[in-house]
């Protein structure tokens, strides 16, 4: 089995793809989280898999216990897109407008950036 947290993930992409290969995928996600807790390819991918086996509380909590890796729009609005289908609609808010802070601190820091080019 390779070590590389992003190949073990693609290899558990492959296994999802697969059908019954839920469970071989599922075990190479954890895998790559253990050989890089902080891989949010292997995060993502398992978030997919708990969404396509309609786990959404499993699916926030594994992005909210991986938040301090990755605090960008994506993941808040995931959360948010997440909370919706399970109606949890203040909570979904939360997230969407944490996002929002997200996108505009990054694409203010980008004009500030620009401005300081000219």
């Amino acid at each position: 089995m390779p070590s590389n947290p992003r190949v073990i993930t693609l290899l558990g992409q492959a296994c999802a793809q697969c059908t019954g290969g839920n469970a071989k995928a599922r075990k190479a996600f954890s895998n790559a989280l253990a050989h890089n807790p902080k891989c949010m390819d292997a995060v993502f991918a398992l978030v997919a898999l708990e969404m396509a086996e309609k786990n959404y509380a499993a699916a926030v909590d594994l992005l909210e216990r991986h938040l301090h890796d990755s605090r960008t729009d994506y993941v808040y609005r995931r959360i948010g897109d997440i909370c919706m289908m399970m109606k949890d609609y203040e909570k979904a808010l939360q997230n969407y407008s944490t996002a929002l802070r997200c996108l505009c601190s990054t694409l203010n820091s980008s004009l500030l950036q620009v401005c300081l080019d000219l």
